[in-house]
């Protein structure tokens, strides 16, 4: 474990939203589908989701470095990092207050599984093969690590998004249980494909950061295109 790993929730500053680059958007349609599938992953029942849209990949650390140098983060305990990696070491706090200043949000639980699943209800993004070469997964927290984001292009949903099993599990927007945040996707430290399942679940207390956590952003379909601040690095925090 990373020695710079916390579980307990300190702070956060917010800076105002000023958007201005755009993220790679992928569309998922409204409708109804059916959610979960198996006891101790998401309950199986029949959801209707509003069309939104979800950045094809996680936020990676480029990205995320905009907002450490708005004022609005302090830089991961990791760093420096790979660009083209997810950032990690973010809690649930710092992951809701990136996307608000980007003019986006943190997907919930149910559209995080529609973007990944579709609506056949197949085991993985990429149907019901398994197969772990299509996903960052099974390398443990203490000798893996995140791989570039985009990476495993055989891994896609449905929906052509990227990194939906594995690489780094992420954070939603839903509480359950009270108290917690759900995770979902697994992550490169997770044993198998079993962790990778679209309907698997995980949860915790929205202060932990792990170098196994991070998020992507999510917005409304007809919001328009929130986009990250890209001249933050220009006028200093």
């Amino acid at each position: 474990m990373h020695p710079a790993a916390r579980d307990p929730y300190v702070g956060f500053r917010v800076v105002a939203v000023e958007p201005h680059q755009d993220f790679d958007w992928v569309e998922v349609p409204d409708g109804d589908y059916v959610i979960g599938r198996d006891v101790g992953e998401s309950r199986q029942r029949l959801v209707d989701v509003d069309a939104f849209e979800l950045s094809r990949t996680p936020v990676t650390n480029a990205l995320y470095e905009r907002f450490v140098a708005a004022g609005g983060a302090v830089a991961p305990p990791h760093w420096p990092a790979p660009g083209d990696h997810p950032v990690t070491f973010v809690d649930w706090h710092e992951a809701s207050a990136y996307c608000a200043w980007a003019g986006g949000r943190l997907p919930a639980e149910t559209e995080w599984e529609k973007a990944a699943r579709g609506t056949d209800v197949r085991a993985y993004p990429w149907g019901d093969e398994e197969d772990e070469s299509r996903a960052v997964l099974g390398a443990g927290l203490r000798n893996g690590s995140t791989a570039p984001v985009g990476s495993h292009l055989d891994g896609a949903s449905p929906y052509g998004l990227l990194d939906m099993a594995g690489n780094v599990w992420e954070w939603t927007s839903t509480e359950y249980p009270p108290g917690e945040r759900v995770l979902r996707g697994g992550s490169f430290a997770s044993p198998g494909l079993a962790w990778a399942r679209c309907t698997m679940r995980s949860h915790s207390r929205p202060g932990r950061r792990q170098a196994h956590i991070g998020f992507r952003i999510a917005k409304a379909a007809d919001q328009g295109v929130p986009r990250a601040l890209s001249h933050a690095s220009r006028s200093g925090s």
